[in-house]
């Protein structure tokens, strides 16, 4: 589930001080939401400046200042760190740069140090670097880490996004988000009793059918807002241009409602991961809440289901996004998920 950039770095560094860090993290979200920042953090926490503490007047050693202008990545880039940015004309990250940051993951390096590889807009990698990324993601070298940024994870090859621990940020100064109504009524019914397992199915079917049509709907907005880009283009460009690259913007458009729909169905997935997961932050007494406006009926919920119950539920609400991954039918998976999970 979403969140911020100080609160994404400490289950980080946590996990690094156990030393149970991950060889590859895809950090997504909004433009702002923090990924470069909280990627040059990570290239500080495992390689940390080599420079004493700043001293105070009398030589003691001061604790350092939160700096609100942190270091990014092109301060920390060095020796042990590469960060790869798209850079030639069609934005692409070419085959040649994947090559070259894999030969350097598999450089050796002092005991205490690192090697660190950045990707910026990895959704900019073409199908070639796509593929030969892969190898050095199934193979990561020792001491080696690859930090993936992007704004359209849902790009990505499925294969690329399987093999890291994602970390979703929120937008800049996003910390608790506003739902549509039919998102909140899916909600509601899920929250409500079923007086026996019959009514359960029937409930969880309603809920998937709610959830499907919303979706839907927002798709087909998308769609619309495109369609109108499109013509606009057309009015200007139809006399000028040449019929393909008027097909070839056409099919673009088509691309950019199907790519925006993706991540709007990822964002709402996401969304009911995080209702699930206030309902069991409630269940263990923890009040920050995702979603505040739900709280009646997640504690509601939450008093009607063990945590081991809970717990399952939201094991196969994560899997759902697994799922829409596969070849398999979209409103197949939603309805298997669904009662799977709430029946």
């Amino acid at each position: 589930m979403a969140t911020t950039c100080d609160k994404a770095y400490k289950l980080v560094n946590a996990a690094f001080e156990r030393k149970r860090l991950a060889h590859a993290f895809l950090i997504s979200g909004p433009v702002g939401s923090g990924k470069e920042t909280l990627a040059a953090r990570m290239v500080q926490m495992v390689n940390p400046p080599e420079q004493g503490p700043e001293m105070g007047l009398f030589g003691e050693a001061l604790e350092p200042e939160a700096d609100e202008d942190q270091a990014g990545l092109k301060e920390v880039a060095g020796e042990y760190v590469r960060v790869i940015r798209p850079q030639s004309k069609s934005r692409q990250i070419k085959v040649e740069e994947v090559r070259e940051l894999e030969k350097f993951c598999n450089f050796s390096a002092p005991k205490a140090k690192w090697k660190v590889g950045v990707i910026v807009d990895v959704d900019r990698l073409n199908e070639a670097g796509a593929n030969a990324f892969l190898k050095t993601l199934e193979e990561p070298p020792s001491q080696s880490l690859l930090i993936l940024l992007t704004t359209e994870a849902e790009r990505l090859l499925p294969t690329i996004k399987s093999r890291c621990v994602e970390l979703v940020l929120h937008a800049p100064g996003q910390t608790k988000q506003e739902f549509p109504d039919e998102f909140l009524g899916m909600i509601k019914m899920l929250s409500s009793p079923a007086r026996n397992e019959n009514e359960a199915m029937a409930k969880a079917l309603a809920a998937q059918n709610v959830f499907s049509q919303f979706l839907g709907s927002r798709k087909a907005i998308l769609a619309k807002a495109a369609e109108q880009a499109f013509k606009e283009e057309m009015a200007i460009y139809k006399q000028s241009a040449d019929k393909s690259w008027l097909d070839d913007r056409e099919n673009a458009h088509k691309a950019s409602v199907e790519a925006d729909y993706l991540q709007e169905r990822l964002h709402y997935c996401e969304s009911l991961i995080s209702w699930l997961g206030d309902v069991i932050r409630i269940k263990v007494g923890w009040e920050d809440l995702d979603i505040p406006v739900a709280k009646a009926w997640s504690e509601d919920y939450a008093n009607r289901q063990s945590l081991d119950q809970l717990m399952r539920r939201l094991d196969e609400i994560q899997e759902l996004r697994s799922l829409l991954e596969t070849n398999a039918t979209e409103a197949l998976v939603f309805e298997v998920t669904f009662l799977k999970a709430f029946s």
